[in-house]
């Protein structure tokens, strides 16, 4: 702020040079550069390969396997299935508390802290029972407390790194290394659960260490990512007021809709885990076994959609992906407790097949119905009300 000689105040604005910046004056903008594009997908892709390893030995199975070694009811395992999206409750919150934060510092702090707090488990090996299980649903929460802070943040990351035309690339790019990596995993934990050195609790709590080991990997790949994106809050645009616009956008409320009902299906489908287990009496293992027909089944789904996902709509596909879906869903509702493992493993695998095609469909549905504006609060919504559709679905 300067006076010139007739004594009014004169604004100057001065920019200053820096390197690799934007357009004519040489600013960053919040924009990447196609070098820091790059650079942001592979270490994305990278990070995605090793969370693939981490959540498949912190979540997922290996919890159902833990509550169940202790008695867990089917209440508390039906919590478990929905635990992950129930706890964007918290998500109502997020925009106003995180205000100001870069997006890639706050996914990175969160990936870090739900590896930490998978430590706790450890006491497992001391209490039995209902204590053990309270202690697995608290844990198991504020790991999905802390995943949801990341979660929301990973829409606006796959945004800033891709362009419209190369979005369903990067979505079933992490997807088949997510689910390459988490074969690999479940194959190490059959093998692992294989040795009688580490049967039952003892062979599930070292997957727990294996998991804190690789999600933690994840995140330093994580933090590599260029980011100068930060988390908007505009005072009055709450999730309520975010939600009901969305709802007069036609687009946007017909993505909620599938997205919402593609969530709830996929709760359902998370059962069949605990009802081999308790129901058709699988040994830990043989569920591994299982679970990894699934990843090549969602391994086999991306590379079916890849050659063609960015030049197509998503509607026909969703279509018939839907019905086929539904069909397979009636034949696991009929299935007897006596049914052989040959034909749970078969099902198993279409099942995952149309549920992986459906899910990267919806996805990129989602992607692309993210406003410029206010990214995070749009995210913070979907997940916000996903989670109140999961706690309902699951329990």
């Amino acid at each position: 702020l300067t006076k010139n000689p007739s004594g009014k105040k004169d604004f100057v604005i001065k920019f200053r040079d820096q390197k690799n910046t934007g357009a004519h004056t040489g600013m960053k903008t919040q924009y990447l550069s196609a070098e820091e594009r790059e650079k942001g997908i592979q270490s994305y892709l990278t990070f995605a390969a090793f969370n693939g390893l981490g959540f498949s030995f912190l979540g997922d199975t290996p919890i159902y396997l833990m509550a169940i070694h202790f008695g867990a009811s089917n209440t508390q395992i039906g919590y478990l299935s929905s635990a992950l999206q129930v706890s964007g409750l918290i998500l109502l919150f997020l925009p106003r508390l995180l205000a100001g934060k870069n997006i890639i510092k706050v996914q990175f702090i969160a990936w870090l802290a739900r590896g930490i707090v998978c430590s706790l488990y450890g006491v497992l090996l001391f209490v039995t029972g209902q204590t053990a299980v309270a202690i697995i649903l608290i844990v198991y929460t504020l790991f999905c407390l802390l995943r949801t802070f990341g979660v929301a943040m990973d829409p606006p990351v796959q945004q800033m790194l891709t362009t419209p035309s190369t979005t369903g690339e990067l979505i079933v790019g992490a997807s088949n290394r997510g689910q390459w990596t988490r074969l690999l995993s479940l194959i190490s934990s059959f093998l692992l659960l294989s040795l009688k050195e580490l049967a039952e609790i003892t062979g599930l709590l070292v997957l727990q260490v294996l998991g804190i080991i690789f999600n933690t990997s994840g995140a330093l790949y994580l933090r590599r990512i260029p980011c100068r994106e930060v988390v908007e809050y505009r005072h009055g645009r709450n999730l309520l007021v975010i939600f009901t616009e969305s709802l007069k956008n036609r687009e946007r409320m017909l993505t909620l809709c599938v997205q919402w009902l593609t969530l709830s299906v996929s709760i359902i489908f998370g059962f069949i885990v605990p009802f081999l287990r308790k129901i058709v009496n699988f040994p830990y293992n043989l569920v591994f076994l299982y679970t990894m027909l699934g990843s090549l089944a969602t391994i086999a789904a991306g590379y079916f959609l890849k050659p063609f996902v960015d030049r197509i709509g998503s509607k026909p596909m969703l279509i018939m992906a839907s019905f086929l879906s539904a069909a397979v869903a009636l034949i696991w509702s009929l299935l007897p407790p006596s049914i052989s493992w040959i034909v749970v493993f078969g099902l198993g695998f279409v099942t995952a097949f149309f549920q992986t095609i459906i899910g990267l469909l919806v996805s990129r549905l989602v992607l692309r119905s993210i406003p410029t504006r206010s990214k995070i609060g749009y995210t913070a919504m979907l997940n916000f009300f996903s989670a109140i559709i999961s706690l309902v679905v699951g329990l």
